[in-house]
């Protein structure tokens, strides 16, 4: 056990003992996973959409009339996050809810004209971001061909759909 220390020098200059945590793929994980939603955040300012809603948005538009649930099921997002997701992108008149015919606590999304109409320009952008970060990262087109088939399995989103 090392002891505290009473006399904090300046440790601007010595480098930085992280520890185990670099062995750790959650931690890892975690740390990719901020570097590109603030990238993200960055490049989809002009659209006014988080990662989340675009992701939402997305998801919603190759999946029409499908339950909120299952929407925060299948992108990773609470229900209760998923609601303040939905309820910004209604009141931008990008989607609409309705209820299900068959059980009337269940609300079907789909994007409304003006939401499919921005799907192009969210679809570029979100290439842009990969591009970008692959750039920050100094990933090769190699590295990302072999992490994304691992990142897939991880995720259980074995296929990939364009």
């Amino acid at each position: 056990m090392t002891e505290l220390t009473t006399n904090c020098e300046d440790t601007t200059d010595k480098p930085i003992d992280y520890s185990y945590l670099p062995e750790l793929v959650g931690h890892l994980l975690g740390l990719a996973h901020v570097a590109i939603t603030q990238l993200c955040t960055e490049v989809m300012e002009p659209l006014q959409l988080t990662p989340k809603q675009f992701v939402a948005m997305e998801f919603i538009s190759k999946n029409p009339c499908i339950s909120q649930k299952y929407i925060a099921e299948n992108i990773g997002t609470a229900p209760a996050v998923m609601v303040g997701i939905l309820d910004y992108l209604s009141k931008r008149g990008l989607l609409r809810r309705t209820r299900s015919p068959h059980d009337r606590r269940e609300y079907h999304v789909q994007l409304t004209p003006k939401g499919m109409g921005m799907l192009e320009e969210i679809r570029r952008m979100a290439f842009e971001v990969e591009d970008l970060y692959q750039k920050k990262t100094v990933m090769t087109d190699e590295e990302r061909a072999i992490i994304l088939p691992i990142l897939r399995k991880i995720t259980n989103r074995q296929h990939a759909f364009l």
